[in-house]
Order: C-alpha cells, then structure tokens, then sequence
C-alpha cells in the first residue's frame, strides 16, 4: 500500500480525515511518448504522455506521524506493539523512531485512515471552481466568501 501526504502545517491531513477535503490536486512531469504504450495514459498535443501517481480505485493511506496516531488511539499499547512489531524493535523503541515524529517515515500499513481514488483527471490550476476549492479543504475565513457553498459537497 502507498500512503500520501498532506500538509499539515495548513491542517489538511485533518480536513481529510474529517471528511472536508475531499479531492487534492498534484503537480504532474510529462513523461516520453513511448510510456503511453505500456500505461495507456493520454497523450497531450505535444506528445508527452501524463502519467498520474495513483489509480482509479486505488486504496492509499493517510500518512501520519505515530505520536499523533498513538495520542488519539483508543488501544495505544496495542499500537505501539504493532509498530514495535513492524519495524523489528522493542517496544522501548518505539518513541526513538524517525517515523515516531515525522510522518514521512511511518509505515503505510500502520496507518489508521486510508482513501480510495475515484476518478483522475488533467486540468490547469487556474481552472478551479469555488465549490472544488472546498472539496480541496478550505474553510471561510473572509466575509465576502459565498455562503451558499455546502460545507460537505456531496460529489
């Protein structure tokens, strides 16, 4: 299983799991034409292929840091034996781990949240709409922001 990360200095690691943030978008790197024969991606005009990272109904887990997972677990000796378990180490060890406080190091299969991706598609940044700004996880934070938007878009 893969895992993917979200920023957490903007809190978007909570909106998703909280359910507000609902669909991310990534920067993609064309890659040579003769890729597009072994993944069947579509071509662009200039005959790069665009290769996504993750596929439709790909399971993906949220990555975060074990202190985090281990402060809100509602079993944290059963946890941490699980991670003591995974990364072969006593469980004495378990707090000195680069994954203990950087998520970028903690395994996938130990993460409690995962998501499903259900469709992939290609667009300039410039082209979002206001109600997939908050499907990205934004919040209101100014008084001229439309107040009709669902706070949880259904699609």
């Amino acid at each position: 299983m893969k895992k993917i990360m979200f920023n957490d200095r903007y809190g978007l690691t909570q909106a998703v799991i909280e359910g507000r943030k609902t669909m991310t978008r990534r920067i993609i790197i064309p890659q040579p034409d003769f890729l597009s024969d072994n993944f069947g991606w579509a071509k662009r005009n200039n005959g790069d292929v665009i290769l996504p990272k993750y596929g439709v109904d790909e399971i993906v887990a949220v990555a975060q840091r074990y202190s985090t997972i281990a402060a809100g677990h509602p079993d944290v000796d059963t946890f941490l034996f699980q991670v003591a378990k995974a990364h072969k180490i006593s469980l004495e060890s378990v707090q000195d781990l680069a994954g203990w406080n950087n998520k970028m190091f903690a395994k996938a299969e130990l993460m409690p949240h995962q998501i499903r991706i259900t469709r992939i598609k290609c667009e300039r940044l410039q082209d979002i709409s206001d109600e997939e700004c908050l499907r990205e996880g934004i919040r209101q934070f100014t008084p001229n922001f439309p107040k009709n938007f669902p706070i949880h878009p259904t699609h």
